[in-house]
């Protein structure tokens, strides 16, 4: 019982590992880590009754670097009413959506070009006033 073969005995596994690299073989090259950016209207709700889109956060890859995107993050004290849009380089994700509970979005580091806009927005129904909050998670690197 618990054992590996049929006689009873166990396999016996031998793992070598190289903790230096061996003569004559170059170090490989460090892998870039992204600089993780903060921006502080990630913190700051939006209240708002419009019915056109009003920008709840948004983040801007600097020209000279390129974005890793990390997820998108939104909440909202209303779920019925609010409908969001969400935006990366001008292109929508989905406009206008309808949700049930709060939304993450996961990118899981997805490059971005130098300049590239990304977009939270929400709007209401025109006479209801909603609180909406997001977050936009990304690193430069370069």
């Amino acid at each position: 019982m618990g054992r590996d073969h049929p006689d009873g005995t166990l396999k016996t596994i031998v793992v070598n590992v190289i903790t230096e690299t061996p003569s004559g073989v170059a170090d490989p090259a460090p892998i870039p880590t992204p600089t993780t950016q903060t921006d502080n209207s990630q913190v700051a709700p939006l209240t708002t009754s419009s019915a056109s889109k009003q920008t709840v956060v948004t983040r801007t890859v600097s020209s000279n670097k390129i974005g890793r995107l990390e997820d998108i993050e939104i909440d909202c004290d209303n779920w019925p009413i609010a409908r969001f849009s969400v935006s990366i380089g001008g292109v929508y994700l989905f406009e206008d959506k309808q949700f049930q509970n709060p939304l993450s979005l996961y990118f899981y580091a997805r490059r971005l070009a130098p300049a590239t806009v990304v977009k939270v927005e929400v709007l209401s129904d025109g006479a209801t006033s909603i609180t909406a909050w997001g977050a936009i998670i990304m690193g430069e690197e370069g």
